[in-house]
């Protein structure tokens, strides 16, 4: 999200925007944490734990939040399509020679 921020906010508005995420990041974090803490000990026990249970409940959650964000956010800069060979190789640190 930050890269997103950076590569469509012009450079005058970024650390507002920049700002307004990380309150809202930070905001998120705080109540998942205490919404976590509060949930474990009311929550039954799944596999034997209700950690467990609890862990299910935040990985449905956070696909919830995070499928929306991948429909409406899209690339604004073209980029060059790669295969998965490609992308190996770069992950991997094999750089083309560019000529």
């Amino acid at each position: 999200m930050n890269n997103f921020i950076y590569e469509t906010i012009p450079p005058h508005s970024r650390a507002g925007y920049n700002a307004f995420f990380s309150f809202t990041n930070g905001i998120a974090q705080f109540g998942g944490a205490l919404t976590g803490g509060w949930l474990y000990e009311r929550l039954p026990a799944l596999w034997g734990s209700a950690f467990i249970f609890l862990l299910a409940i935040s990985a449905f959650l956070r696909a919830l939040a995070v499928i929306p964000l991948f429909l409406m956010v899209r690339e604004v800069r073209t980029v060059k399509a790669i295969g998965p060979a490609e992308l190996l190789l770069f992950m991997s640190g094999f750089k083309p020679q560019v000529r």
